[in-house]
Order: C-alpha cells, then structure tokens, then sequence
C-alpha cells in the first residue's frame, strides 16, 4: 500500500495540531520565602590522607527523620556525581550537639579537595532548593 508523502504530512500535521502543552503554574516552580534552609561546613580533619569534612544541615520545612536522611543522602551523593567527588565512605546522621543534620565526606587533601567540596557546597544548596522549593538562609 502506498500513501503519498503530502497525504501522510496532512495527517500528521493536522494530528500534532490538536496536541499542546498544559500550563504550569510558574509560582510553584520558585522557592518560597517561607521555607528556609541552611547548609554549611562546620568542621575539617585530614585522615588516610584524605580531607574530610562536616557539612551541617537544616530547615525550616517540616520533614520526618527518614525523609530528612533521604534528601540529604541523595541531594549529597548528586553533588558529589556531579562534582567529580570521591563519593565513597559518607555518612549522614543527625548531630544532637549541632541540632541539625550533618554529611561527613572525602576529598582529596589540598586544593584539588578544596575545589571540589566548593563545587559540591554549590550544587548541594540548588539541589535543596530545587527539591525542598526553600529558599537558602544567609
């Protein structure tokens, strides 16, 4: 069976015509200045000539513990994929000394570390933004 290709671009055509794309409500895709968070280094040791650092963690938006431990896990391993990092050995807990939630990680010792745990801070407060929809506190 043969169709020509004109008969076959009025179909389709007139098919992909029908089809659009619903609305988004732009509102919802910006944080809220209500929801805050706050994500910073708090401590660094060197050990198996490694740097290691602790990176606290809180918001104001009500999360449970499990909820809480999985946004940090995940938006920390992302950061980390996406910075090159060493994504091994990181432990995520909450601190009672500190009141918030902290990720212990690895980077290499010396600038080579401190560039990559900089890029990691960085897309690690996107990421809670993006997905608490918070806004970071100074």
């Amino acid at each position: 069976m043969h169709f020509p290709l004109t008969a076959i671009f009025a179909v389709s055509s007139t098919l992909l015509s029908g089809i659009s794309a619903s609305p988004v409500d732009i509102q919802s895709l910006n944080p809220r200045a209500d929801c805050t968070f706050s994500a910073r280094e708090v401590k660094v040791w060197h050990e198996d000539s490694m740097s290691r650092r602790r990176v606290s963690f809180k918001t104001s938006k009500k999360l449970s513990g499990e909820e809480q431990d999985h946004k940090t896990v995940a938006g920390w391993r992302e950061a980390c994929y996406k910075c090159a990092g060493i994504c091994n050995n990181m432990q995520v807990y909450h601190h009672k000394a500190l009141g918030s939630w902290v990720v212990d990680s690895n980077e290499v010792l010396g600038p080579a570390g401190d560039k990559v745990h900089q890029c990691e801070m960085r897309v690690f407060r996107d990421i809670l933004s993006r997905e608490l929809g918070c806004v970071e506190k100074p």
